[in-house]
Order: C-alpha cells, then sequence, then structure tokens
C-alpha cells in the first residue's frame, strides 16, 4: 500500500558484460515510476552493484561512475525477447512495471561498437544454463542496504522506529507490572497463628520488597534548607539502601487487627474518607471491603 501511494516500483535489475559475453544479476531495484531508468546510473548504484562481482566473472566499464561510457538498457521479455529502452525516459515512459526485468550494457572503447546482447538472445545462448552465461548475484545479504534508494531507507527507518516504539512499550508495561506485583508483597500482612514468633529478618537485596522500600525511601526525598532559616535550597539526598529489614511482632499484630476492626465496626456504612496527599500509599483493598485508609 506505501509503494502504491509513493508511485514506487521494483525492477529486478542485471548486467550483460560485452567483453565476456556473460550475464549477471545486481538485484532489485526501487524507483519512483516518474524518474528516468538513468537514476540507477546517477547515484552510483549499478557499478556499486558490478563491483560486489569477482573480476574473473566480468570485465569493469572504466572511468568516473562511467561518465565516459554510452550505456544502453534492454527489458526483458523472455530469455530470446528483448527491447531497447531509453534511459532518459520515465519508467511510465517507458511503459515498464512493477517485476520487470532490465538489463545494462556499457559500451566503451574497450567493448565491441554493436552490442551483441541480441544477437545472442536470438541464437538462444542467454539461456542461464548454456555456455558463456554466468547467474550470480552479488554476496548475500547486501542486495537490498540502507543506502541503495530512499524506499529502502525509509522502510527501514520506519521498521525500526516501530520496533524502538514496541520495546519501549513493552519496557513500560514490564516496569508497571513488576511495580504492582512488589507492592502487591509489601502490602501483604503477615500470617498470623498461635506459633507466630518475633522474627526481624534482613531481606535480600535481590528481593522485590527490597526492591520496593528501597525506591520508596528514595522518592520520599525532596529538596530541604542548605541551613536553618535558609532561603537557599540544596537538592535532595541521593541515598544508597544496604539493608532492609522486616520485623514479625505478634504482638502488634494482634493490636493492629484489633483496632482496625474497630474502625471498620464505626465506618462500616461509609468508609474513612480518602487522604489526597497519601493517594499513592493506599493499600489496595477488594470492592466489598471498607475504605480505612490503610496506608504503606
Amino acid at each position: 500500500d506505501d509503494m502504491h501511494r509513493m508511485h514506487l516500483m521494483l525492477l529486478i535489475v542485471k548486467y550483460f558484460c560485452p567483453v565476456k559475453c556473460k550475464l549477471v544479476s545486481l538485484g532489485c531495484y526501487y524507483i519512483s515510476a516518474t524518474q528516468p531508468l538513468k537514476i540507477m546510473l546517477d547515484d552510483g548504484w549499478v557499478l556499486d552493484r558490478l563491483r560486489m562481482i569477482p573480476d574473473d566473472v566480468i570485465e569493469l566499464p572504466s572511468g568516473s561512475a562511467g561518465v565516459t561510457y554510452s550505456w544502453l538498457c534492454w527489458e526483458e521479455f523472455s530469455t530470446k525477447d528483448w527491447k531497447l529502452s531509453d534511459i532518459e525516459y520515465s519508467i511510465e515512459g517507458n511503459a515498464l512495471q512493477s517485476g520487470d526485468v532490465v538489463i545494462w550494457e556499457a559500451q566503451g572503447p574497450q567493448c565491441v561498437k554493436e552490442s551483441q546482447l541480441p544477437n545472442l538472445a536470438k541464437a538462444g545462448l542467454l539461456t542461464p544454463h548454456m555456455h558463456g552465461i554466468d547467474f550470480r548475484p552479488p554476496p548475500r545479504g547486501t542486495q537490498h542496504s540502507a543506502d541503495e534508494n530512499i524506499c529502502l531507507h525509509q522502510e527501514k527507518k520506519r521498521l525500526l522506529s516501530e520496533v524502538s516504539d514496541l520495546t519501549l512499550q513493552i519496557e513500560c508495561q514490564a516496569a508497571e507490572y513488576e511495580a504492582q506485583r512488589q507492592w502487591l508483597l509489601a502490602a501483604r500482612m503477615p500470617r498470623m497463628t498461635q506459633y507466630t514468633e518475633l522474627l526481624v529478618d534482613a531481606l535480600d537485596k535481590t528481593s522485590p520488597k527490597f526492591s520496593f522500600f528501597a525506591k520508596l525511601l528514595q522518592k520520599s526525598c525532596v529538596k530541604h534548607r542548605k541551613q536553618l532559616r535558609s532561603s537557599e535550597w540544596a537538592e535532595p539526598p541521593d541515598f544508597e539502601v544496604r539493608t532492609v529489614q522486616t520485623v514479625t511482632n505478634p504482638r502488634l499484630l494482634r493490636l493492629y487487627n484489633t483496632k482496625l476492626e474497630e474502625l471498620e465496626g464505626l465506618r462500616r456504612l461509609t468508609g474513612c474518607s480518602p487522604i489526597e496527599a497519601l493517594n499513592h500509599l493506599q493499600l489496595p483493598i477488594d470492592d466489598a471491603d471498607v475504605p480505612l485508609n490503610e496506608l504503606l
């Protein structure tokens, strides 16, 4: 769809070496329908592709960007049917369609003056398996480099941008899910049984709860006055959290649950009004629970 909107066409490009009478594949080229065929010569694409082919296969045209050479371009209908195209005309002017095959040929001092391509074609010698014919594409992986033409470059940039956006989106979602998981683990109260004992335990630094409490402390840091009654404010302190300990105290847990039950009895119909400034510390509750402003 993008190619149709931009009026771009894909041409399969080959090159005929008049010195060694060999035909080689150069690859694919995206071109605007209004651009002349010689754009492949002007941007150096044809010669760049030819330089990738071993010297024993073809003889390269000399001169700066082929300026000293007269270039011919043939449209290939079949192995025996060819038509000479005008390289000054556009794709539309040459009646070319997307997917058509074109063959470039350089005519210069070391080349024969008259093209041998039609004669070889009529003689049936331009089939891939006959004598003197060598179909060798450029090295694999270089057929569509980013700088070959603007279509591929723009498409590559678009795809890379989409991948980058998706990667960022996935990373943000993963970070959000991890933060929610850490919050739920930190908000979970210890299980109270008759066997629960007083316990002070240091969390491992790789623990999600360690990460949660460390970030909670660091985010609570704000700017402060450099001195008492000073008008100058210092930047927030940069804390390094080295240890996080959890305390399980059965007596305090029982007192907490008793007070929680008392508050629920008093507020079971209306619940407690939310405290906006502390919403980020609000413990998650179910829809059936009475909101009692339990904060972490």
